[in-house]
């Protein structure tokens, strides 16, 4: 049986991902900290500790998937917080939390 023309499924996959990643992050903070959710990004911090805020921008995917330099999720993260630069420069950490595959090579010129 084929999907539905109307099944919301796989983006309500996202959605809890996404909720999921920000409940864990919950569990982290420290007191007078809080998260934000789709206010400014997917995920984000709020600390008054210099450089602990972040904004996390979380990207679900059903089967395979790797990142690489030309993929969209990492570009559109790259370019929303650069055409936001001046409501971002209080964050010390951009992180895009991903379920896609990062290649070997990756991992030598990034920290993940």
């Amino acid at each position: 049986m084929g999907r539905k023309r109307n099944d919301a499924t796989l983006s309500k996959l996202g959605d809890i991902y996404q909720y999921f990643i920000a409940l864990f992050d919950c569990f982290k903070l420290k007191a007078g900290e809080k998260i934000q959710i789709e206010l400014q990004g997917d995920d984000t911090l709020i600390s008054s500790e210099i450089n602990r805020s972040f904004q996390k921008e979380v990207k679900h995917h059903i089967g395979d998937s790797k990142l690489s330099d030309r993929d969209q999720d990492l570009w559109n993260t790259l370019k929303n917080w650069i055409l936001d630069y001046k409501d971002n420069v209080d964050f010390g950490q951009l992180i895009l939390f991903t379920t896609a595959d990062i290649p070997i090579f990756a991992s030598r010129y990034y920290s993940f």
